[in-house]
């Protein structure tokens, strides 16, 4: 759920876009995915892609009928074909209307790829397909490298696909305004180019460490890898501040970051606790663990699984989320 103006809430539900009001939670307006979108009946929608200011990216497909080619003379004609079509959308929740759609490779079936944001800058998006939508043909043509694609803000146009040295489809990256992309290599972190694809820098992590996705802000770079840690990297020359170590016991994933609004405080979650850093310096300033909310989804045992904490910022607030549990909490 996200703000849509000043007066309602946008929610990307499983058919539907939805207005809710703040107040009572009803629906104001409803756009159908498979009757809303001009030329696309039927439409299914995937996850969305991202966001920034009133704007929403995400992705769609539906199927159509090709038909079959009027046949030469004296041969029988041929049968038409089903074919799905998918689209990447720009759509502004507060006019509520589409800005432009531009096609897509269909993925894997039933055919909605799935992308997720890399970087927003003044005049172009870049984008990276999830893992789990690629089609046999495209994990065979990508070689283990994920494929990053570029479209301008304003038209949708795509600009160029472009595979930056090894970083995995599933490998943290995330890019900045000034045209830097920032992925997991290996154990290290990498910086590149994108408009080349020309290598930047190399930050050396420690063994088997696995960087997830990093955070830009300002002159600098958050980083976090999956030996429950994380960092402060200079963004132009990979020259790192600090490290610290959340003293969460390894395993899992690498923890999420988020920062306060002002970029003081740096907030590190996982599936155990909430850290919280001072960004200048690395200070541990706190940690949260609640009593220990449950996933209600259960394993083949039978016992249930704890939920990985989530956290959102907006000014000196940091919300925390863990399965239906929530809390909030004053950060500098």
């Amino acid at each position: 759920m996200t703000a849509a103006g000043d007066d309602l809430c946008f929610v990307a539900g499983p058919a539907a876009f939805l207005w809710l009001s703040p107040t009572d939670g009803k629906v104001v307006h409803r756009v159908a995915y498979a009757t809303g979108f001009a030329g696309a009946p039927g439409l299914t929608v995937g996850p969305l892609t991202g966001r920034s200011g009133s704007v929403v990216w995400f992705t769609g497909s539906h199927t159509v009928t090709v038909k079959a080619p009027k046949p030469k003379k004296g041969k029988k004609p041929g049968k038409d074909t089903q074919a799905v079509r998918a689209h990447l959308f720009a759509y502004d929740i507060v006019r509520r209307r589409e800005l432009w759609r531009t096609a897509l490779p269909a993925g894997r079936a039933p055919g909605t790829p799935a992308y997720r944001l890399t970087a927003v800058r003044a005049a172009d998006l870049v984008v990276r397909q999830t893992a789990a939508t690629l089609t046999p043909a495209d994990v065979r043509a990508a070689k283990g490298r994920g494929v990053f694609r570029c479209f301008d803000r304003k038209t949708g146009k795509a600009l160029w696909t472009r595979q930056f040295g090894a970083v995995t489809p599933a490998g943290g990256a995330a890019g900045d305004e000034e045209g830097r992309l920032y992925g997991a290599v290996g154990d290290d972190l990498q910086a590149f180019e994108t408009a080349t694809g020309k290598p930047l820098w190399r930050l050396n992590g420690t063994e088997a460490s696995v960087f997830g996705t990093p955070v830009p802000s300002g002159d600098l770079l958050h980083v976090t890898n999956r030996n429950q840690e994380v960092g402060v990297v200079e963004r132009e020359t990979g020259r790192l501040r600090w490290r610290r170590s959340t003293e969460v016991p390894l395993g899992g994933d690498a923890p999420s970051l988020a920062l306060s609004g002002s970029g003081r405080t740096l907030l590190a979650a996982d599936s155990t606790q909430v850290t919280a850093f001072a960004a200048a310096d690395g200070r541990r300033l706190w940690k949260f663990q609640d009593i220990g909310v449950q996933d209600p989804a259960k394993d083949p045992k039978g016992t249930t699984a704890p939920a990985a904490y989530q956290v959102r910022t907006s000014g000196g607030t940091a919300v925390v989320q863990r399965g239906r549990a929530f809390y909030a909490f004053p950060v500098a």
